[in-house]
């Protein structure tokens, strides 16, 4: 008899040599917030790994590393016309690292389906990390191939953002440095749109072991999905 928000846990189809579905320190930051209230789910879609070399390779295709995103979105709409109980109106994301990124590339692509987002350490475009780690997303580098680069810029669709996003990074990201997050932040800005923004001083790209970060995580939802009075943490 009720609904429920959905949040999407998405670590992003990358080829790294884990699954968004995996990991044990994962499954208990979903069980928190399932306890908090919400529904969480875990998918993998085209590109992540576990299958076949051309499964794999829909990350390439796409241009960008998200491409499990809209599988997951098809899937909670097929989802939601069995279980009632969950509300399409109330849908977030969160992903750290490699989901930061797809995270907010969510929220940018699909602005009618994901409603909050929570982007931790994004690498937002492939062009300010490690060489190492670009050769894994795309293929190549960008002088091989520009357009990939160009077209999973997450800046270059910043301009269709509805919803509500917090961006939270480390401010010593040895990783993913800090300039990929203001990359975003200077678009959004130019786009007259809103955003929410946590730095963590001290911190490099383990911040997501910091218990000051999963505050943030769980109260950003919990204001913005739950719509009730429910506070994880506050300064009285």
């Amino acid at each position: 008899r009720k609904s429920y928000p959905v949040i999407h846990h998405d670590h992003g189809t990358d080829g790294f040599l884990w699954s968004a579905v995996g990991h044990d320190h994962r499954a208990a930051f979903r069980q928190a917030l399932a306890d908090l209230g919400f529904i969480v789910m875990a998918t993998e879609g085209m590109g992540s790994v576990g299958r076949t070399q051309d499964f794999l390779r829909q990350a390439t295709i796409t241009g960008h590393q998200c491409s499990a995103v809209e599988d997951s979105i098809l899937l909670l709409k097929q989802l939601a016309k069995e279980r009632t109980y969950i509300d399409l109106n109330r849908v977030g994301i969160y992903g750290y690292s490699q989901g930061g990124n797809c995270a907010s590339r969510a929220i940018f692509e699909f602005p009618d389906d994901i409603h909050v987002a929570v982007s931790g350490s994004g690498s937002h475009d492939s062009r300010f990390i490690h060489p190492s780690e670009i050769y894994g997303h795309i293929g190549g580098g960008p002088e091989e191939f520009p357009e990939a680069y160009k077209k999973q810029d997450n800046a270059s669709i910043a301009h269709q953002l509805k919803g509500s996003i917090l961006f939270i990074h480390g401010a010593i990201d040895d990783d993913v440095p800090l300039v990929t997050t203001y990359h975003i932040l200077n678009a959004l800005m130019q786009n007259n749109k809103r955003y929410d923004l946590a730095i963590l001083p001290n911190n490099t790209h383990d911040a997501m072991y910091e218990p000051y970060f999963y505050k943030l995580v769980f109260d950003y939802f919990s204001k913005n999905l739950l719509r009730s009075d429910l506070e994880v943490f506050s300064n009285d």
